[in-house]
Parts: C-alpha cells; structure tokens; sequence
C-alpha cells in the first residue's frame, strides 16, 4: 500500500467492530456473480495462492484483494488511488448489491456505499494529506514512526 491510497473493506452490515483478523466474511455467503463482478473491476491479475489482487494498469493505480482461506472469502479489501473515481464507483456499485457497509481504515469508520460519504471521509486521512501536502505528511510520519520506537 502507498501513502496516497485510500484503504477500506467491504464488510457485511452485521459487522460493527473490526479486529487485526479481518475475517470479516468467513462463513458467510457471497453470490459468485458478484465476486467475478469485483474480480473484473480491475484488469490486472496478480494472484497468487489463495490471494486474489486485481491491479489497474497504472503503476500507481487501484489495487482490489479478496483474500481466502479455506477456500473461503474472508475480507474484500481495496486500495484506491484518489482520482479514480470509475474504480470507486463500480466498488460502490458492488458494495451496495452486496448489501455492505465500508469500512475505513484511515479514519475506523463504517460508511454507507455512497460515493460522497465515501469522499468526505478520504478527505480526512493521511492519503489526502499527502495528496495536498506530501513534504509534510512524510516528515509527520517518520516523526510518528520516531515516537514508537
């Protein structure tokens, strides 16, 4: 992940806490048409073992992970570059069949699948700070990273 992606889950509405696990679809059924729907947002395969990532074709694109275990989805993860804004919408489009919610990992927030929602929300993380003002977000993190060691 880079400093400038927009990190978030799409978690199914009955989840209301997130742990390290992020088991959060384990057991739960998820329509194969929607999953090959997620998969196709992004064109690039790079999977490997039961990790599947979908990468844009720009080096510093999108980037979609459905991790497995088991044979089984567990988390359905993005990582959004700001400004791709036909990524986030098909996510979006997605996230609302799936009847799930977002789950932020910049701000810990659950959000409705709404474009705007979704927006306000970036704009309070590090990866729109440092789309604005990348010097300082970089000096601010290694002084954060100083500070817990």
């Amino acid at each position: 992940m880079a400093v400038f992606h927009y990190k978030f889950h799409l978690v199914p509405k009955s989840i209301s806490a997130v742990s390290e696990e992020c088991d959060y679809w384990n057991g739960r059924n998820i329509d194969n048409m929607l999953l090959n729907q997620f998969r196709a947002i992004l064109p690039v395969d790079k999977s490997w073992d039961e990790t599947e990532e979908y990468r844009s074709c720009d080096k510093f694109g999108s980037v979609i992970y459905l991790w497995k275990e088991n044979g089984c989805v567990k988390d359905l993860q993005i990582e959004w570059t700001p400004g791709d804004l036909k990524t986030l919408q098909k996510v979006v489009e997605i996230a609302k069949q799936m009847d799930s919610h977002i789950f932020s990992r910049g701000t810990g927030s659950f959000l409705e699948a709404d474009i705007e929602l979704i927006l306000a929300d970036w704009k309070r993380t590090k990866s729109a700070r440092f789309i604005s003002e990348p010097a300082k977000v970089i000096v601010n993190s290694a002084e954060e990273l100083k500070r817990s060691t």
